[in-house]
């Protein structure tokens, strides 16, 4: 393990790869040093400030690292470091990332805006770290992203405008989330909760919710697996508070959330309303308006929770998702085909099960053909060669009829042509003759 080492103040931009990099070095103190702009060739790499290897107990405050070309505070494989009132915008990946069993790490009134992916991300059974009052703005894809990592507490974080989700978590539980600001609408919402499965959740615009009063707070909660989420929206107004109850959008109109289960409630102590739900939309607390407003003393105690951290209740079973897997359709067989199919999740339910049966029509068998029609095709094709053998006979012998009538029509006309002239120039010789001898002629 290193020595102490104090840096502060030093500036560490336009390096290949990392600005200001500790490996297997502990107890160290970083205070207001900059690392920017740390640009590498290869994919996946460009940090600002960047711990590996078992680099613990270290102290990171005040210093800077943005526009990296892959991200801004890497954590890896190293635990119970102090990251306080960082900043780290702008990075082609990440703005603090821990990631690879970095454990029991503190965040502190940091702030992740504008990063290409994430702002806080924490992955690959990063667990049992405290990420406080911090702040991820504007992020192309998630504000705070976990993925498979447990355990860990937020606590005053605030989210806004990410492209995707502002809060994602997939392959992980066990996280509490306290008093998370969603302030990427005009109706910024703070909740608690404790989830299991793979969520999201993001900010809300206004929905109609005619015939309720509302508290103008707003969240969309979905699932990307089978889950379930125990809510708590907090509130401030004091009218029909009593009366509040979490409700669904279910595309139409406003519906309670999870209407079966006795908890959906209001907590009036604290300021919040709650519920578990277990199908997926946006959520608001509503009051019914025709309900008047209840106004005795200790009221609002029904089915209560005070805080999402005390909650002690049996996590609900979550729904099974049937999932069938079915063989082609056999040959039809007296019009009908059949199959087998299986739920590969093994639920139990047949809600889904596709058809076994379907009807068909079987084709017709075919035919050998038989010697009589083999030769009926054939006599059929000597006939018809032979009607064309004659059509073109025909066509010939015509064509020579045609060209003997013109030649003896033609020998016809030269004859008389002949005749003509030659009894024409008789007549003129004659007429010659007798105006040279007249007195023969006379």
């Amino acid at each position: 393990m290193a020595s102490i080492f104090t840096l502060t103040g030093n500036t560490a931009n336009y390096n290949n790869n990392r600005g200001i990099f500790l490996t297997s070095s502990s107890n160290n103190i970083l205070t207001g040093n900059t690392a920017d702009n740390n640009i590498a060739s290869t994919p996946n790499s460009g940090f600002g400030i960047y711990l590996i290897s078992s680099s613990n107990n270290n102290i990171f405050t005040g210093n800077t690292a943005s526009s990296n070309s892959y991200q801004g505070i890497r954590i890896e494989s190293s635990s119970n470091n102090d990251i306080t009132s960082n900043t780290a915008n702008n990075n082609g990946n990440g703005g603090i990332v821990l990631i690879s069993a970095s454990n029991n790490n503190a965040l502190t009134r940091n702030t992740a805006n504008n990063n290409n992916i994430g702002g806080i991300a924490l992955a690959y059974s990063s667990s049992s770290n405290v990420l406080t009052n911090n702040t991820a703005s504007s992020n192309n894809w998630y504000g705070i992203v976990l993925v498979s990592s447990s355990d860990n507490n937020f606590t005053n974080n605030v989210l806004s405008s990410s492209g995707i989700a502002d809060f994602y978590s997939a392959s992980s539980s066990g996280n509490i989330i306290t008093n998370m600001t969603f302030n990427g609408s005009s109706y910024p919402t703070t909740a608690s909760f404790v989830y299991n499965g793979n969520i999201q959740v993001n900010s809300a615009n206004a929905i109609s919710s005619l015939g309720f009063y509302n508290v103008s707070k707003y969240l969309n909660v979905t699932n990307q697996s089978a889950a379930w989420v125990l809510l708590n929206i907090s509130y401030s107004d004091t009218i029909h508070e009593h009366d509040l109850k979490m409700y669904k959008y279910n595309g139409a109109s406003w519906i309670l959330a999870n209407a079966t289960s006795p908890l959906n409630g209001v907590d009036t102590a604290n300021k919040v309303v709650y519920a578990n739900i277990t199908s997926f939309s946006v959520f608001a607390p509503l009051a019914a308006a025709v309900t008047p407003p209840i106004t005795s003393a200790g009221g609002g105690a029904r089915h209560r929770i005070t805080n999402v951290t005390n909650v002690t209740l049996p996590a609900p079973t979550p729904v099974c998702q049937e999932n069938w897997q079915c063989i082609e359709f056999s040959e039809c067989v007296n019009g009908s085909q059949t199959r087998t199919c299986s739920d590969l999740n093994d639920c139990g339910t047949t809600a889904q099960k596709p058809a076994l049966t379907q009807s068909c029509e079987a084709p017709a068998p075919s035919k050998a053909p038989s010697k009589e029609s083999v030769f009926s095709r054939l006599f059929k094709g000597i006939g018809n060669y032979m009607k064309w053998a004659y059509l073109q006979w025909g066509v010939w012998i015509a064509l020579a009829a045609v060209i003997v009538v013109i030649i003896r029509d033609f020998l016809i006309m030269k004859r008389i042509k002949k005749h003509y002239v030659e009894h024409y120039d008789h007549k003129i010789h004659m007429k010659n003759f007798k105006q040279a001898f007249p007195e023969i002629t006379g």
